[in-house]
């Protein structure tokens, strides 16, 4: 089940399938996000009620919020999560460092604003020692507009190629959407950049489902559209003993193909984000009704949205 809740100005009640109510008391130390965007979200963890430790999130009405985990995320005071079992699941040790925790979007006349939440550092992390020396980090965000597919660069760090030696499998290497193994499209950081019909890549298993290919882009590939504004944030908030951190990007529509929000009316847009190795994955489709377009300079458009869930495990076990 993949639950997202909606906060529409002016309404009062939410309607939420298949999620469970509760009350839970948070940390004393809770995060509070502005960042580009003045985004207003805080978030924190539970340490009461029916699910203790979860990533617990509050937003203001015009944020849009795509909240997922292996097991609960509050989302203003809703307790949500994933049901699809992973493999090899939340036993397999550290996990939680390759999380897509959430995904926010907001709006105004002149940028789209996105925040990704994951417990995946832009250094990267070395595991398991089975994959040689490489090290997983985070992806790109992959924006589908109509027939057209933009990247929106979100790697600070170079050289995190995934190591085709060392002992590291065949099935666990960079890989294009034509099965070429490579690790060169990994060994460039692309935050900020914003590119049009580029060659998307992924690590591990040859066999990945559609979306578990498209976790980085190649930043020599496709046409530069423009640039974004990126930053990245340790929240210093924790759950399983991982620190969480925020990527923004603050994107012109122009770079999108738009004049401005007012020409970006009721057209879908559908938002994707992963770690590049494929363990978990969150997908977010909006679109921005007219009602909701404010006049130049102001904040404040809520999309309309409807997401899923993609999950999945960077870890394998070794192959026999």
């Amino acid at each position: 089940m993949n639950t997202m809740i909606k906060r529409m100005p002016g309404v009062a009640s939410l309607a939420v399938v298949g999620a469970l109510l509760t009350c839970a008391t948070l940390s004393a130390s809770p995060y509070a996000f502005t960042g580009m965007g003045n985004w207003g979200i805080t978030m924190d963890v539970t340490v009461g009620g029916s699910h203790p430790g979860s990533l617990s999130f509050t937003t203001p009405l015009d944020v849009s919020a795509k909240v997922g985990h292996y097991q609960w995320t509050q989302l203003n005071g809703v307790f949500v999560h994933e049901t699809r079992v992973p493999s090899p699941g939340p036993s397999y040790p550290g996990y939680q460092q390759f999380d897509a925790e959430a995904l926010f979007f907001k709006a105004d006349f002149n940028y789209a604003y996105f925040a990704v939440v994951s417990s995946t550092p832009q250094t990267g992390v070395q595991w398991p020692s089975w994959y040689g020396s490489s090290r997983f980090g985070p992806g790109d965000l992959r924006l589908k507009i109509g027939a057209d597919t933009y990247g929106v660069g979100m790697r600070q760090t170079s050289g995190l190629a995934w190591d085709t030696g060392n002992g590291a499998s065949i099935m666990h290497r960079v890989r294009d959407n034509y099965n070429t193994s490579s690790p060169a499209a990994r060994n460039t950081a692309t935050a900020g950049m914003v590119r049009k019909g580029a060659d998307w890549w992924w690590t591990d298993n040859p066999n990945n489902s559609t979306e578990n290919k498209n976790a980085f882009f190649d930043p020599s590939t496709g046409t530069y559209t423009g640039s974004a504004s990126f930053a990245a944030y340790n929240t210093g908030v924790s759950d399983g003993g991982y620190p969480n951190y925020i990527f923004e990007a603050m994107v012109p529509w122009t770079s999108l193909g738009f004049a401005n929000l007012q020409s970006a009316v009721n057209r879908v847009i559908v938002a994707y984000w992963q770690p590049d190795c494929g363990n978990d994955g969150i997908n977010f489709e909006f679109s921005i009704p007219a009602s909701n377009v404010p006049e130049p300079g102001s904040l404040g458009v809520f999309g309309t949205c409807l997401s899923s869930l993609l999950g999945g495990i960077c870890y394998r076990r070794r192959r026999s």
